[in-house]
């Protein structure tokens, strides 16, 4: 049967090189599918780390942010950004209770914020 069509021989050809071509193909799905299965346990490695150093940032945060009940002269001068002399003149204006732990200025936290609160600054028009 082979001598009687005379395409066979090319068609096999063509056959046979995609046959290999195919398989070819496969190799190279292979290695993809290897590389990319490294690049996906590489990428999930470093979104776990981030995450930790994420997770520590935040918990460095929270515990950075909780505002202290008791608060000295240093602590006031850092809130509101000032200096002696002006912390002077809060203390001198009574804005805020002061209380004395031996020798010590403390102030409470929640009497300083409403402190604040009722001192609205007032524009003239």
């Amino acid at each position: 049967m082979q001598q009687h069509l005379p395409y066979y021989e090319p068609i096999r050809l063509v056959s046979q090189q995609l046959a290999s071509g195919l398989q070819v193909l496969r190799s190279i799905d292979h290695a993809l599918a290897e590389g990319m299965k490294e690049a996906s346990r590489e990428l999930i490695h470093r979104f776990t780390l981030l995450d930790s150093r994420i997770q520590a940032i935040e918990s460095h945060l929270v515990q950075k942010a909780a505002p202290r009940p008791w608060l000295d002269n240093a602590d006031m001068k850092h809130l509101f950004n000032i200096g002696d002399t002006k912390l002077g003149e809060l203390k001198r204006g009574a804005y805020f209770p002061i209380y004395d732990l031996n020798g010590k200025d403390m102030y409470y936290r929640p009497e300083v914020d409403e402190a604040v609160r009722r001192h609205p600054k007032s524009f003239k028009r």
